[in-house]
Order: C-alpha cells, then structure tokens, then sequence
C-alpha cells in the first residue's frame, strides 16, 4: 500500500486524565459493528497481527498470563502480558510492559462505541500514543468492513501521517509536541539516508522511526499492575545504529508502549 492510497480519518474524541504519577489517554471511536464482532478484532490472535502492533499467542478473551508478540519491526520479541480482566463483549484490561490498556466496548443504534484507555508514565506521550492508535484503528476498521488495507506500524507509521497526527493531537491536548522523547534525545542526530522521499521529513527528531517508538516497553522491566507501579529514579537507553539508514533502534522497545527502562529499584 502506497500512503496515496490511505488518508487518516477525522481526529478522533479524546482526552488526558491525570491519576496520582501516571497519565491515561482517553480515546473514543464510533465503529460501524456490533460489540461481537470488534470484540474478536480486539482478541483473536490472527485478527490483531492484521491491525495492531503485536498479536497474542492465545485468545485474549480469558484472564491470565499471556505472551504478547511485538510484530512491528523487522524482528519480533516476545514479552509477557497479563489479561487483567476480560468481560466478553464490553471490558478488556491488559498489562503491556509498565502500561495498562483498557478496551470498552458498547453498543450503539449504528454499531458501537469503542472506547480506550491507555495509561502511561508521561504526559509527553499522550499525542504520540493517540496518533498511532488512530493509524491502527483506521486499519481495524477496514479490516471489520471487510475491506481490509495491510497493517500500518513500525518505521512505515512516518509514511502514512503520524507526524501530522501527533502534531493535531498535541494542539488538541495542549500539549507540547516534544518530538523525540528526553531519554533518547542524547542519541546522534537521525537522518535519513536510505529511506523514501515522503519520509525524507523525518530531518527533525519529532519523526524518527515514529511508528516504532511512540510507545515502547521492555522485557526487562517489571510488568506495571493496577496494585503497584514501579519506582523509576532514572533511565538509560543505549541506541544501537541501524547500518541501512543510520536511525537510532531501540532493542526490546516499540512504539505503543511509553515506559521506561529503570536503573535502579
């Protein structure tokens, strides 16, 4: 698919919700489906990998312990997850990394109404998360309308109008569009030698590999839980250079989770 071929839908409705340290990205979207059929979207395996940035090695619709599949890289990792509560078809609440996502699903005169929740460290990352959740979801409704385009995440996000997203949600949130976030801004100046000219943009740090990094967690970090959050006095990240097209990669990390790696306990 050629970014000609795709223009992103209208912003979304969204909001920031400060509780206590963290900060929650409220994001809702009118869907044209019943609550059953975004529910298997939200789920199964084999319908997540055709939308989303990872898929699951099992259905998502019971609680437990579950692995969770980076697939938005040339190089899928695996990383442990935790489905905190599953109430098929309307609440779905799962642990990424130290992020906590929250699916609500409810049921409309012309579909339903999707509405995620998704708790981050730092309020910097509320725009970046919201525009590529929107890239993700328009793909999901094109996959539910049976006129499915292929998944939109990792580098190609930059291809496909992240930067402008984040830039209108930033607006929207009254938010700085801070571009590269503070613990990687220390790593050699991107460029972008080997990519294509749309996104030959990408000159300032605001859109490096975007689709890749606006969320990010580890598999070395403690899973965040709704009883208790790790401590993070620092962080550290050492890039690793891409020999192809000289932009900073991060191992482990991807772009929809915000936590940070902590150096200390």
């Amino acid at each position: 698919m050629t970014p000609d071929a795709y223009h992103p839908s209208p912003l979304a409705q969204v909001e920031c919700a400060a509780t206590e340290d963290r900060w929650t990205l409220v994001f809702t979207r009118e869907l044209r489906h019943p609550t059953e059929k975004v529910w298997a979207a939200l789920t199964e395996p084999e319908q997540l990998a055709a939308w989303a940035p990872y898929t699951a090695d099992r259905n998502l619709s019971e609680a437990g312990d579950a692995t969770i599949t980076m697939i938005d890289d040339e190089k899928p990792q695996d990383m442990t997850a935790q489905v905190v509560r599953a109430e098929p078809p309307t609440l779905l609440e799962y642990t990424l990394g130290t992020d906590l996502l929250r699916w609500e699903l409810a049921a409309t005169d012309t579909g339903s109404r999707l509405t995620l929740r998704h708790t981050v460290q730092d309020r910097d990352w509320i725009p970046k998360v919201a525009a590529g959740w929107h890239l993700c979801l328009d793909v999901a409704e094109k996959l539910l309308d049976g006129h499915p385009i292929p998944p939109i995440r990792g580098a190609a996000a930059v291809d496909f109008g992240w930067s402008e997203l984040n830039d209108q949600y930033a607006q929207k949130f009254g938010i700085p569009n801070t571009g590269l976030p503070e613990h990687v801004e220390d790593a050699d100046e991107p460029t972008c030698e080997g990519l294509t000219s749309s996104r030959a943009r990408c000159s300032g740090s605001a859109n490096l590999v975007a689709g890749a990094w606006w969320a990010r967690p580890a598999t070395s970090r403690t899973p965040w839980s709704p009883v208790s959050r790790p401590a993070v006095r620092g962080s550290r990240v050492s890039a690793e250079t891409d020999a192809l097209t000289r932009l900073p990669r991060w191992p482990q990390d991807r772009w929809w989770s915000s936590g940070r790696r902590a150096t200390g306990p």
